[in-house]
């Protein structure tokens, strides 16, 4: 209400300088000018609502548009994270399977013939999420077996006469394999866990 008073007031006191004006020059031509120059201030004064509104109203679109644009810019931003997230964490994984696949590989022969144990499973746990050096390796958890039961047999038969330790100390085989498994890799026998397919500790879990 107080705009549209403030806008009839302007109206009059505009109408009211151009008479004046108009009057007190003598010359017609300088009074025609004058009467376009207020025309069209008048004009100018008179769509000045109309502007305001239209005015308003395209910055509140423009003000929309960007709350819209920005919550459909986060939006594909959180999916686009949450891909990423998604696409390193498969890549983790897979490294880290190679990885124990590697370090299996390197040692299942050796193993076979020195402690007749087969690895079930390998896992390796690195210190951080972006860590896949040798030097990043945290924990490296062994799961063992005993060998096929023909092997075994005739590996009783070479050691009859060798006293069996494992009878005295259950996880003192564990404890050594712990340590070629360490020297073998190049790793601190600390990080290295030892496993029979049961779960029993052996070393360090």
């Amino acid at each position: 209400m107080d705009f549209f008073s403030k806008w009839i007031a302007n109206i009059i006191l505009l109408l009211l300088f151009a008479v004046t004006i108009e009057m007190l020059l003598p010359s017609s031509t300088y009074q025609k000018y004058l009467k376009i120059i207020v025309g069209l201030i008048l004009i100018v004064v008179l769509l000045t609502p109309l502007l305001s509104v239209f005015s308003g109203q395209f910055q509140q679109e423009i003000v929309s548009a960007i709350k819209t644009s920005g919550g459909e810019t986060w939006e594909a931003e959180n999916q686009l994270n949450q891909k990423k997230n998604e696409i390193q964490a498969s890549q983790r994984e897979y490294i880290l399977k190679q990885m124990a696949v590697q370090l299996k590989h390197s040692v299942e022969k050796e193993l076979m013939k020195k402690y007749k144990k087969e690895i079930v499973d390998i896992q390796v746990e690195m210190k951080d999420q972006h860590g896949y050096k040798q030097e990043d390796i945290n924990k490296i958890k062994v799961v063992l077996k005993d060998a096929k039961d023909g092997m075994t047999e005739s590996v009783q038969e070479v050691n009859i006469d060798i006293h069996d330790s494992r009878s005295s100390k259950p996880h003192e085989e564990e404890k050594k394999i712990a340590a070629f498994l360490a020297k073998q890799w190049g790793e601190d026998p600390e990080k290295i866990v030892v496993l029979d397919e049961e779960g029993t500790d052996g070393h360090g879990f």
